[in-house]
């Protein structure tokens, strides 16, 4: 049972990393933001999508491992809200050439209202206007 629960799982991943990732928006402390635009999913009154954040290496000194971290939003384009559903963090080891995942629990997935200029108000400006 646990080898089908963790294939199902792997299976899922790899649409993650396959998906048409578009750059959204940089952090000042290396993070890079990315929508999957395929994964857009226009509901009744919200829309879904995967998010990828990943860190530069270069920022961060003497760094021998990646740390991707794909994440799932809902938005309501109507009231600018968003909220996070789905974390799924990948680490890669450079000097062991490993790969290895960790899930998230998302406990609060209260609708947030996005500050100007945040990040978050990058990613809800992106869905609204491409979904």
């Amino acid at each position: 049972m646990n080898r089908l629960v963790i294939f199902l799982v792997s299976l899922c991943i790899s649409n993650y990393v396959f998906a048409d990732w578009v750059e959204v928006s940089n952090h000042k402390d290396g993070m890079t933001f990315y929508v999957d635009t395929e994964s857009i999913r226009v509901g009744e009154s919200a829309q879904r999508l995967f998010a990828r954040s990943k860190m530069d290496n270069a920022s961060v000194p003497i760094q021998h491992w990646e740390k991707t971290i794909y994440t799932m939003y809902e938005y309501d384009c109507s009231i600018n809200r968003s909220r996070m559903l789905d974390v799924l963090i990948e680490y890669y080891d450079f000097t062991k050439d490993k790969t290895w995942r960790e899930t998230e629990v998302v406990s609060d997935k209260d609708w947030k209202y996005p500050m100007p200029g945040s990040i978050g108000n990058a990613l809800l400006n992106f869905v609204c206007s491409n979904g």
